[in-house]
């Protein structure tokens, strides 16, 4: 979504580029909760000239982006000598900024404002379904680890003696209800 948003605002918009920096965690998620510590970092740019950005250009958007979000502003123009600069809050988490040569008339900038808040509710619907998602398969995989240590010796890696008479009662009922041997093997 964030990509189609993009390319339309540089086509639309006459762009020539435009970039998201978001609060993200150590792993580099989307977070939308911030902390005193946590600063804005670049998420995603979307060029549509080939050479894309330059450092110095990226490091000086980025302290832009943050004193922004700092500020008390929804949204602001920002001229600097490599071009003009719409800068749009995404709610308590990120900035958008849309870089050009040229000025938008006050009407777009305006009609833009809905868009953006439509924009910033998909991305956070987004973030809490990654982070849903990302507790999900910790809880998946610490519960497999509780299961793994329970049944089998942390020495050797074999199953301990619980699980092998669990493995043996199970076999002699199966013996016992089906009136023949039957065959059961251990496996890890």
């Amino acid at each position: 979504m964030i990509y189609q948003f993009l390319h339309l605002a540089g086509q639309c918009l006459n762009a020539t580029n435009s970039h998201f920096f978001i609060m993200q965690d150590q792993q580099n998620t989307p977070v939308y909760q911030l902390t005193e510590e946590d600063s804005l970092q670049h998420f995603l740019s979307f060029p549509s000239r080939r050479d894309g950005i330059n450092t110095l250009l990226y490091q000086n958007l980025e302290l832009l982006a943050n004193q922004f979000f700092d500020s008390d502003a929804t949204s602001g123009i920002i001229e600097q000598s490599s071009g003009l600069y719409y800068v749009f809050k995404l709610g308590h988490f990120g900035v958008f900024i849309i870089e050009r040569k040229s000025a938008l008339s006050r009407e777009i900038q305006s009609s833009l404002s809905p868009v953006i808040n439509k924009l910033t509710n998909s991305c956070i619907a987004s973030i809490n379904y990654r982070t849903m998602l990302f507790e999900i398969n910790m809880r998946k995989e610490v519960e497999e680890q509780i299961r793994y240590q329970a049944t089998h010796d942390d020495l050797t890696g074999l199953y301990n003696r619980m699980e092998v008479q669990r493995c043996l009662t199970k076999a002699i009922e199966g013996t016992v209800t089906e009136k023949k041997p039957v065959m059961y093997y251990l496996s890890t």
